[in-house]
């Protein structure tokens, strides 16, 4: 603990690890709930030091990163030994983010923290969580460890068998009421941050629906909306440090879009902000009606990606029975009589589903190549705890993480080739919208 003013001020380290995988991009990839844990724990007092392995912005990156668009961009990568379940997948496997001497370097300089908090993302990045323990039990063997996020809270029993002090599942709350810090609503301490290239946000948390692929409910088991001047605190933040893009992390922001976008309206006019708005979560599609994507033009809403993982209508009312062809096709046709084009619109189409033969991802592409569109295919990670992760267990281990890698696991389904395929006929089509779109400018 460091002294301040004759009283002890505890310290907390927070650390976003690296990714190890096939592949990874700066998608507007930002570990909101840590930032929020490191707002809580300064509100309470604590001291706080950061560090993320995904910064792109740190100093060390000058001259090894090149922005892309939107803010988004390359991490810094380098090739690793594939573990052994992966030795049939004809790609190479790589640790992407900062290298360890850095944060080694960073530890170096620090007074040693009272309690370490570590952020877990996808299932299958959990070897980047194992490394950061790794690290800080090597320099801090009595340090409370302390892991939370996504893989924590699908998966706490694997959690718990690194060398941690604490596994968080979900918004659990009951480590922070022991440490006398009380929950608030935080914003995000984006300030931890020395330079953003991109912001992101939530206006909402959770989802109503129930879809099963999908682990809405699981994170989140209510649907919510934020509070509103937290809402414009937090975007006036963002105006502040000259942040243009902001990434929209809803999972279902369109179920309150009439009551959301009109005082986002209101708030951007009457400070003149101007942001660009992006969804990558996906928007729900049935929402989309002509009032709602005139909103979504004022306001700055400019990538869209819509939700419509197969256009096979029987697995569509399997999956969730939340969109319908008719649906798409009119979302499409209001969101162009606004003024979007088909670089604009970029649509989901699920691929690696259990028993979906490559044949049916085929016929979705076709389709939506029709439709004047972008086509972003998702290669299908199965969840814990969801109905297809359940299918899944039919071919692979789900309690190893690993097997939810989503190249791994869509390889096994589909086979490389077929995989190969379908990829080439998408850029192929997605070529043609990016010429259709530039031939008009």
């Amino acid at each position: 603990m460091a002294t301040r003013r004759g009283r002890l001020t505890p310290i907390a380290l927070l650390v976003i690890p690296p990714i190890y995988d096939f592949k990874a991009y700066d998608f507007w990839l930002k570990f909101t709930g840590l930032l929020k844990i490191a707002s809580t724990l300064q509100d309470s007092g604590w001291q706080i030091y950061f560090f993320d392995f995904l910064d792109r912005s740190h100093p060390w990156m000058a001259s090894r990163s090149k922005p892309g668009t939107y803010g988004r961009g390359k991490y810094y990568a380098v090739e690793v030994p594939k573990p052994t379940i992966f030795k049939t997948i004809a790609r190479r496997f790589k640790r992407y983010g900062l290298p360890k001497q850095i944060f080694e370097q960073f530890l170096n300089s620090i007074p040693k923290p009272d309690y370490v908090f570590i952020a877990g993302g996808m299932t299958y990045w959990y070897l980047g969580v194992k490394e950061v323990v790794e690290i800080v039990r090597s320099h801090y063997p009595n340090t409370n460890v302390v892991v939370g996020g996504v893989y924590p809270t699908l998966m706490p029993n694997h959690a718990r068998k690194l060398e941690v002090d604490h596994v968080v599942v979900g918004n659990d709350m009951s480590l922070f009421d022991k440490l006398g810090i009380k929950s608030t609503a935080a914003i995000p301490l984006w300030r931890l941050y020395p330079k953003l290239t991109y912001g992101v946000i939530n206006f909402t948390y959770g989802c109503p629906l129930n879809c099963t692929y999908c682990a809405a409910r699981k994170l989140h088991e209510q649907f919510i909306i934020r509070d509103w001047d937290i809402v414009a605190d937090e975007l006036l933040y963002f105006g502040k440090l000259g942040i243009t893009d902001i990434a929209i992390y809803d999972d279902a922001l369109l179920f309150k879009a009439k009551e959301i976008l009109p005082k986002l309206l209101d708030l951007l006019h009457r400070y003149s902000l101007k942001f660009r708005f992006h969804t990558p979560n996906g928007l729900h599609v049935r929402l989309i009606d002509r009032d709602t994507a005139n909103l979504m033009r004022v306001t700055g809403f400019t990538t869209i990606f819509l939700s419509y993982e197969t256009h096979n209508l029987q697995r569509q009312q399997l999956l969730g029975n939340k969109v319908t062809e008719e649906e798409l096709i009119s979302a499409i046709e209001v969101l162009r009589s606004v003024g979007y084009t088909g670089c604009d619109l970029i649509v989901y189409l699920l691929a690696g589903l259990v028993d979906q033969p490559a044949p049916e991802v085929e016929e979705g592409i076709h389709f939506l190549h029709k439709l004047g569109v972008s086509i972003m295919l998702s290669e299908f990670s199965p969840i814990p705890g969801t109905p297809e992760g359940e299918k899944a267990c039919q071919i692979i281990d789900m309690d190893e993480p690993l097997c939810h890698n989503n190249l791994y696991f869509t390889t096994l389904v589909l086979g490389d080739h077929s995989l190969q395929q379908l990829k080439s006929l998408k850029n192929h089509y997605n070529r043609i919208i990016r010429l259709t779109c530039t031939s008009k400018t």
